[in-house]
């Protein structure tokens, strides 16, 4: 008979490349890559409209600081596998009747969403043909193990941090800044944010630091220190700078922490409603086990986090009169207007998308539904017209998105 069609849903470039060598003079390959972004840019604004509708409802703090309702690429894999479904019922479609299609999936979620779906009506091989791995007890049992091993991990690694940063600063009431009404900085901070002389230097805001130095301002860092940096080197930095920090760690307690995991256990719990179909698609499968593995990471909790922080900070008596931070529109960012809108509503909110971005990172471009449940700034600096024109389309007053180019 006529040869096989055969593709491979997933992002695993290496097991798609293994799956081409084997499989090379036994079928034609069906190309996803155009199908894949053509989907994606076609279903872009329904998406962010469909996920903002689902949490417009959710008033707490964590239901809100979810990775669905961020929509970021790099973080949620949600977006993708509905996408990857969406191009196999079209491929399905336009299928003749005696053809035969092989479907390779990388994940038992997809795996699921498209027996979900009675696409594999239309399949006639779908690999792996049985995932014990999927089945929803043992996927229960995975989320609730990964709950606890991840927020174990979490409560020794923030515990260990504030007593660090709590020693190293707190001790020291000079640390703390009290010049008047101050202007922050908030920083991602890594091995690349200190010079010989231990002098910050920053990788997003080029000279911003020291124009507000000329104008005199009480310029504060708030640094977020990554992963890549060891968090006492950067404690060993933050000391022997000559540079004012707002070290967060320092301004948490311990019931803070326990706090926030508590909270987050509860207020993050999955919504038991199902999801409904998405232009025609069922996406239930993908978007609850999204939503478990939400709440069983540490992202959420993490940034709530900044709800105890900044208030901590109203409480030391800082007085903070503007605020400037990178603007990826990430969970973080929603975390520290929220807190910032409640405990300091006369600062002025600025942020910075500092790098560069396209249409498909959806993380950029919220619905209008979620805006209107998160603070925006008082002005957002885009980095190029480029990014002006598309930032404004996605911002409730557009006038307030200038380009004032790289600083």
């Amino acid at each position: 008979g006529a040869p096989f069609r055969w593709l491979y849903l997933g992002g695993n470039a290496g097991l798609g490349a293994s799956a081409g060598r084997i499989l090379t003079g036994q079928g034609i390959r069906v190309d996803v890559g155009p199908l894949l972004q053509r989907k994606a840019t076609s279903w872009r604004e329904a998406y962010c409209e469909y996920v903002g509708a689902r949490f417009s409802g959710d008033g707490a703090d964590c239901r809100l600081l979810n990775s669905i309702l961020e929509k970021n690429p790099y973080v949620s894999k949600a977006y993708l596998r509905i996408c990857h479904l969406g191009l196999l019922l079209d491929v399905i479609s336009g299928l003749p009747t005696d053809a035969r299609l092989l479907v390779i999936v990388e994940d038992s979620i997809l795996r699921n969403a498209i027996l979900s779906n009675d696409a594999s009506r239309g399949v006639w091989a779908l690999f792996p043909k049985f995932d014990w791995m999927g089945s929803t007890p043992f996927m229960m049992l995975t989320q609730v193990a990964r709950f606890l091993i991840k927020r174990s991990y979490f409560l020794l690694k923030m515990g260990w941090r504030i007593a660090l940063a709590r020693y190293l600063f707190r001790c020291h009431r000079s640390a703390l800044p009290r010049r008047g009404p101050l202007f922050v900085l908030h920083s991602w901070v890594d091995h690349r944010s200190f010079n010989e002389e231990h002098a910050f230097k920053s990788n997003n805001y080029g000279s911003l630091g020291n124009a507000a130095r000329l104008q005199g301002r009480a310029l504060t860092l708030m640094p977020r220190i990554l992963p890549s940096l060891p968090f006492l080197e950067a404690m060993r930095h933050i000391r022997r700078s000559k540079d004012c920090f707002l070290v967060p760690e320092a301004f948490l307690t311990p019931w803070n922490l326990l706090h926030a995991c508590l909270r987050w256990a509860i207020q993050a719990l999955p919504d038991r409603r199902p999801w409904p179909d998405f232009d025609g698609v069922q996406v239930q499968e993908i978007l609850r086990w999204e939503d478990w593995d939400n709440w069983s990471g540490n992202r959420g909790v993490d940034a709530s986090l900044y709800f105890y922080i900044i208030s901590n900070y109203r409480s030391e008596g800082l007085e903070i009169a503007s605020f400037v931070y990178t603007y990826e529109n990430q969970i973080i960012e929603k975390a520290l207007l929220c807190a910032l809108r409640r405990h300091y509503p006369m600062t002025r909110l600025l942020g910075y998308a500092h790098g560069a971005f396209s249409r498909n990172q959806l993380n950029f471009f919220p619905s209008p539904i979620e805006r209107s449940s998160f603070p925006t700034p008082d002005l957002l600096m885009a980095n190029g017209k480029i990014y002006q024109t598309a930032l404004r389309s996605a911002h409730p007053e557009p006038g307030r998105v200038r380009n004032p180019g790289a600083v």
